[in-house]
């Protein structure tokens, strides 16, 4: 359960909500984190990210998918996978992105375009 609250009142009631969920005591002990909001990548982001990633890898040879996978490996986020004493980093699925993370993602691929000399279309519909 995740939850965008912006006072104490609201944060009451997300917990009021999800009381019936979690039941009076816990099966397991709970981790409640409070962190500043980020807002996700937006749908337009989204869609130009994905028409750019299309456009480069059919000028290079590529498949989408294989773009997108080096790029998030190379250039995007990732998040921390322990798996017992064993830690790793993975990319970082876009769709968890916040628009900064995105907007740094497609500058990355614009730069690529660049350094090839390829040229994007407008991209934007």
């Amino acid at each position: 359960m995740k939850h965008v609250i912006r006072s104490i009142q609201e944060a009451e009631r997300a917990l009021i909500r999800e009381r019936g969920q979690l039941g009076e005591v816990f099966e397991r002990p709970q981790t409640l984190e409070i962190k500043p909001f980020k807002p996700p990548r937006s749908l337009p982001q989204n869609a130009r990210f994905h028409a750019m990633v299309n456009e480069l890898a059919s000028e290079i040879g590529y498949t989408a998918s294989e773009l997108k996978d080096w790029l998030k490996i190379e250039y995007g986020v990732h998040k921390e996978f322990n798996f017992g004493d064993h830690i790793s980093f993975i990319p970082k699925s876009t769709t968890e992105y916040t628009r900064d993370e995105m907007s740094d993602l497609m500058i990355h691929v614009e730069q690529i375009g660049a350094m090839l000399g390829f040229r994007f279309s407008d991209c934007t519909n």
